[in-house]
């Protein structure tokens, strides 16, 4: 299963005068792309469906779970000197910096920087 990737041309999609007949093809594609994140929608709820509670479900996604308290996120803790690249990290990663200059704070990664709830810094 892939993740579609491939934009549909609106070409013969986005004037009153386009032949149906024209659009067919990007009909299919626009089609096919839904089909596919269904499917993937699916299979990662399944996933979570089968967890008998959120401690399992969080754990099935991978957050790490403070041990015999269900409903707390334990975000990884860094230093300025050791915060990954926030480009790598991706956006909407969330970790602990507990010696910004601002303070020990929460900071998420917007995919090019970490941001924090004070101002929008460069951590690393």
């Amino acid at each position: 299963m892939t993740w579609p990737i491939t934009d549909v041309d609106t070409t013969n999609l986005d004037a009153g005068t386009d032949s149906p007949a024209l659009a067919r093809v990007d009909l299919l594609l626009a089609a096919q792309n839904i089909n596919e994140i269904k499917n993937h929608v699916t299979a990662f709820a399944e996933t979570l469906l089968d967890d008998v509670d959120a401690q399992a479900a969080r754990a099935t996604i991978g957050l790490p779970i403070l041990s015999g308290v269900a409903d707390v996120i334990q975000a990884k803790s860094y230093t300025v000197a050791t915060v990954p690249s926030a480009v790598t990290a991706g956006a909407g990663a969330l970790i602990y910096v507990s010696d910004a200059a601002i303070g020990a704070t929460i900071a998420w990664s917007d995919g090019a920087i970490w941001v924090t709830p004070v101002s929008t810094i460069t951590l690393a």
